[in-house]
């Protein structure tokens, strides 16, 4: 049995970590703006819509390069104490959680491509993928709320798995893969 943890290159794990910190403040963003009344003056809602925009088109944009960084870099082998089972249930919840962060930002660009307001990247206009119509943003605008409870449910089962391996890895963690 190989005692050593393999890590993930220092670009993998910085990407980890940059795109793990924006995901949780985009969803405390998120949270606290649609709380907002929409009868408050522009000044103090807007700023909130836009910084959640920026921050979302920011994680798509850098979870492209992680999608090309890990298709170009192998991973590290799972420590041995990971079973088969184990294996083949962290790779189907690896790529659902690609999925859902994937469609996270979509339906949220979407969402705002058929609300009439622009999306921008910190100050950047982007293009529409749509135009003004209620019913649309309506229906991405659900889908882009479902997958974040969706996206939620799969950093929690990622935390559990992490929880889990440290005690089923005599004293080692997973999470030291994910460490510089």
């Amino acid at each position: 049995m190989d005692n050593k943890i393999q890590k993930y290159t220092l670009t993998a794990i910085a990407l980890h970590w940059i795109i793990a910190i924006l995901i949780i403040t985009l969803f405390a963003i998120g949270l606290y703006m649609v709380e907002l009344p929409k009868d408050v003056t522009p000044s103090v809602r807007k700023p909130w819509f836009e910084l959640h925009k920026s921050l979302g088109v920011t994680v798509f944009l850098l979870l492209l390069l992680r999608i090309f960084w890990r298709m170009t870099h192998k991973p590290p082998a799972l420590p041995d104490f990971i079973t088969r089972k184990q294996q083949n249930f962290i790779n189907i919840i690896h790529k659902l959680f690609y999925v859902s962060m994937i469609l996270q930002p979509i339906s949220g660009y979407l969402s705002s491509s058929f609300s009439g307001y622009k999306t921008k990247l910190f100050g950047l206009v982007l293009p529409y993928w749509g135009w003004k119509d209620e019913q649309y943003n309506e229906f991405f605008t659900e889908i882009h709320e479902v997958s974040a409870m969706i996206l939620f449910a799969f950093i929690v089962i990622h935390l559990a798995g992490i929880v889990v391996h440290k005690f089923k890895g005599n004293g080692k963690s997973i999470m030291q893969r994910m460490l510089p």
